[in-house]
């Protein structure tokens, strides 16, 4: 598989899971369900070789391999709006914004 379709694989994933909020893992598998086995077996392969650049020696092997495929122009013009601004360090906060995440980290709450 060339590398500019793997990323935009992973490209569409993510826009997918942003779009319908289901998380990323399941947008990408249900992504890859639809294509078909060969492109499966590219992706998977492609895959690989990130992880395991990943994995021996260089551990920003992945990021690197990102940051070449998305030029800074695309990255600015792609910028994901993260909504307001708030303090994380806030727990009433987070309870209120984030409630699933706060219980998680923060514990049941009052």
């Amino acid at each position: 598989m060339h590398t500019d379709r793997f990323w935009n694989i992973i490209e569409s994933a993510r826009s997918s899971a942003a779009t319908s909020g289901v998380p990323f893992d399941e947008a990408l598998v249900e992504l890859l369900a639809c294509s078909p086995p060969q492109e499966i077996l590219e992706y998977a392969e492609r895959f690989d070789e990130v992880h395991d650049a990943r994995l021996t020696g260089n551990p920003d092997a992945f990021y690197e391999a990102w940051a070449r495929y998305r030029s800074v122009a695309h990255q600015d013009a792609d910028a994901t709006d993260m909504g307001e601004d708030f303090d994380f360090d806030d727990a009433d906060e987070m309870y209120r914004r984030l409630p699933r995440l706060a219980r998680l980290h923060l514990g049941a709450g009052d």
